[in-house]
């Protein structure tokens, strides 16, 4: 689909940087953490900011340029470690934004060297200090995919959270545990499912060495709309198909700049029913990039349902009020 290349070869990033007030909380257990270190990283995992530490309410204050960045905390008492990312990492932040961190128990990493010269990796996916069944982990090659298709991912943990993957290549990859209660491979974090990353994210895989992780998770306990809360206005539409048809279970999404895809949407609609209905919630006046794909992040691949808004040149729309009722449609990408 010539359309598709053109949106990510022809079209560049722009813009004045701006810095942004974030503010966010750490809690364990729901209980708010003092003294908590917050850590944020740019797509590259380089630090950007390390000294900032939460006050006794368990919350937090920092600003950011605008860009994307990934957000972990880290906290230490009587000789026990935790450590906690935010589930929206990596988080493109183009305003004042929220961030909230719970914080999990830290787990080594142990390496032992493989008797049969072949690379391993062999884990086990932990929800509360128990086993979880049913969870897939997925393979990433840089941070910035983490919300896109992974390099590799393991079949479903076991009932005792188990899971491995012989011969794997050596090289640097980030981990990212999920448990969708759709049963679902790939989208966005829903209510009630689980995620987790691997707390020495990226982990460095040798020839010949057999790397034992685990990872702990947690359940999100709400849904986390973008910019709903704040939003000024708001798109609604229908997802459709050739014939004009509804299409359920895919994603609409706004981005403020042209090369979409490439990085967080300012705002994502909860996933069609089967009348194709969406919503989408927009922070500010101005112009926004719509389009609407089956999978969540990263790069569309071949045999996704994608499609654009299509009643502008470059997939624009100018919003300044409401705007209702616009169709997108869809088409399943052949190569």
């Amino acid at each position: 689909m010539k359309y598709l290349a053109l949106i990510y070869l022809i079209f560049g990033l722009t813009g004045i940087l701006h810095s942004y007030e974030v503010k966010g909380r750490v809690v364990i257990d729901s209980k708010p953490v003092n003294g908590a270190y917050i850590n944020v990283y740019d797509q590259n995992m380089n630090v950007v900011l390390d000294s900032v530490k939460t006050n006794e309410s368990g919350y937090f204050t920092l600003n950011l340029e605008e860009g994307t960045y990934f957000f972990r905390a880290s906290y230490a008492e009587k000789n026990k470690k935790y450590v906690g990312y935010s589930g929206k990492n990596p988080v493109y932040i183009f305003q004042d934004d929220y961030i909230g961190i719970k914080l999990l128990p830290f787990y080594d990493l142990k390496i032992k060297k493989s008797k049969s010269g072949r690379s391993k990796i062999k884990g086990e996916v932990i929800f509360e200090g128990k086993p979880l069944k049913n969870a897939i982990v997925y393979f990433y090659l840089s941070g910035k995919d983490i919300k896109g298709m992974p390099y590799i991912y393991t079949m479903p943990t076991n009932k005792n959270g188990f899971f491995e993957i012989n011969d794997i290549l050596p090289g640097r990859y980030f981990l990212v545990a999920r448990k969708k209660k759709s049963e679902a491979y790939f989208g966005p974090i829903d209510e009630g499912d689980f995620i987790g990353f691997f707390q020495q994210n990226p982990i460095n895989i040798e020839k010949g060495k057999i790397y034992f992780v685990k990872i702990p998770v947690f359940k999100k306990v709400q849904d986390d709309i973008p910019n709903q809360v704040k939003a000024s206005f708001k798109i609604t539409g229908y997802a459709l198909d050739e014939s004009g048809k509804p299409v359920a279970g895919v994603y609409a999404f706004a981005y403020k700049n042209k090369e979409m895809g490439h990085e967080r949407p300012v705002s994502i609609s909860k996933k069609t029913k089967d009348d194709g209905y969406f919503e989408l919630f927009i922070p500010e006046r101005g112009v926004y990039y719509l389009g609407v794909r089956q999978f969540y992040g990263g790069t569309p691949v071949q045999g996704e349902l994608y499609g654009l808004y299509e009643e502008t040149y470059d997939h624009h729309i100018y919003v300044e009020n409401d705007v209702k009722d616009i169709k997108i449609t869809l088409r399943k990408i052949l190569k």
